[in-house]
């Protein structure tokens, strides 16, 4: 996705490329948990680096026409996050 952003929307579409946000919304409380520590800290810090947002230790509880509904695993605490577009992607991971 952020290479389409940057390499396909900013060449042919310049003036949407600043209307568009990347978030990534994990449960756990890191992205590629399944590798050890130095892997998900270097991919954590590179997508900080290139602007996606990552929000860990959130799960999705809805997705709504113009929201997502997302909840605060430890918290509880539940955040709507409006959106154009949202592309689902579920990995399942056996051990």
């Amino acid at each position: 996705m952020k290479d389409f952003l940057d390499e396909d929307i900013s060449k042919y579409f310049p003036h949407l490329k600043d209307y568009v946000k990347i978030s990534i919304v994990e449960l756990m409380d890191h992205i590629l948990n399944m590798f050890n520590e130095k892997i998900y800290n270097y991919a954590e810090k590179k997508f900080s680096r290139e602007g996606i947002n990552l929000m860990t230790g959130y799960r999705v509880s809805a997705v709504e026409e113009k929201e997502l509904v997302i909840v605060k695993t430890k918290s509880g605490e539940e955040i709507r996050v409006p959106y154009g577009m949202c592309v689902w992607v579920w990995i399942w991971v056996y051990y």
